[in-house]
């Protein structure tokens, strides 16, 4: 009989460790509680009173992507990649391409690459023409180089045009762009 009362006594306090819906638990070990991590965006303990934004340590990579190698002076270097995608002209390549194009080139460069986008009136210094021979001459690399890392006044869009296939898409768009012209 004791030890029925015992169990029945030690069921009912383990059960009585749930504080219920919407109640803050009693925690034997408290191990996931006191944890050292924190947010992304949330105040540090260790740091100042404010709150900062954390960056990922260094030399990390986000899945689902490959970090490109080259840096902003690396110009001769990036230059030299191959276009895997290259001379595919078809269409599903074309409007990926167009898309992109669009939205973050098209202000600038213009709907057809002659320099004459939409925002050109407020800047200082015009952007470049797609369709120039300057541009005509570069490898595909390069193209690929300055949206990665930008050029001059242009900053990049790694950031934008997340996708490596959207970004040889969219020098794959600029060169049908220089055929027209």
């Amino acid at each position: 009989m004791i030890k029925a009362l015992i169990i029945t006594a030690a069921t009912l306090l383990v059960l009585g460790c749930g504080a219920g819906k919407n109640q803050t638990n009693v925690e034997v070990f408290q191990g996931m509680f006191d944890q050292k991590s924190f947010k992304a965006q949330d105040w540090d303990p260790d740091g100042s009173e404010i709150v900062n934004m954390k960056h990922p340590p260094e030399g990390t990579i986000p899945r689902g992507h490959d970090k490109y190698p080259y840096g902003p002076g690396d110009v001769e270097q990036a230059s030299k990649i191959k276009n895997p995608y290259g001379g595919d002209m078809s269409a599903e390549m074309l409007n990926r391409g167009k898309g992109k194009y669009q939205i973050y080139c098209g202000v600038c460069h213009g709907p057809t690459g002659q320099g004459d986008g939409t925002v050109i009136e407020k800047m200082i210094l015009k952007p470049p023409m797609l369709v120039s021979q300057k541009v005509k001459d570069m490898p595909d690399g390069r193209i690929y180089h300055i949206i990665m890392r930008g050029q001059g006044l242009m900053g990049h869009y790694a950031n934008q045009i997340i996708n490596e296939k959207d970004r040889w898409a969219v020098v794959n768009y600029i060169r049908s762009l220089q055929e027209k012209n």
